[in-house]
């Protein structure tokens, strides 16, 4: 299961993206690029503790957790960090005409990104303006004029 996020719906973006419609180039193109830059502006997020993408750092791990953590050989390492599979499982996941997703498919992803009873919520993926001003970029690269 993946829980993606998705353009539409994201306020003055959604917006501009449909003043613009129809004069992108290659659309399809203009698509995987913004896949591409927006997985590594997630990673970058998860590296930064979530600092990037919420500009506050995720709640730190327990005492039980860090304890766990370094008896398992992964002490050190950063929140949602030991083996890296959760970062770099954040990429593009739905490529279309007109439409892509940017998931993560790791079957624990959405327990972090949504938090639940115990444990508490490290968003990963998301919306603000860093990424709208991505979007925007690559779309605004790629208008006919």
């Amino acid at each position: 299961m993946a829980i993606n996020v998705t353009i539409t719906g994201a306020g003055p973006l959604k917006t501009s993206l449909k003043k613009i419609k129809g004069k992108i180039k290659n659309p399809k193109s203009t698509l995987k690029k913004i896949g591409k830059k927006l997985s590594a502006y997630y990673q970058e997020n998860m590296k930064s503790e979530g600092r990037k993408l919420l500009k506050t750092k995720w709640k730190k791990l327990s005492p039980l957790t860090l304890a766990s953590k370094a008896r398992l050989g992964f002490g050190g390492k950063k929140i949602l960090e030991r083996t890296g599979k959760l970062r770099k499982g954040i990429k593009t996941t739905k490529l279309l005409k007109s439409e892509v997703t940017i998931g993560n498919k790791v079957k624990y992803y959405p327990y972090h990104q949504k938090g639940g009873r115990k444990l508490p919520q490290r968003q990963m993926l998301g919306i603000n303006t860093d990424v709208e001003k991505i979007v925007m970029k690559e779309i605004m690269d790629s208008i006919k004029f």
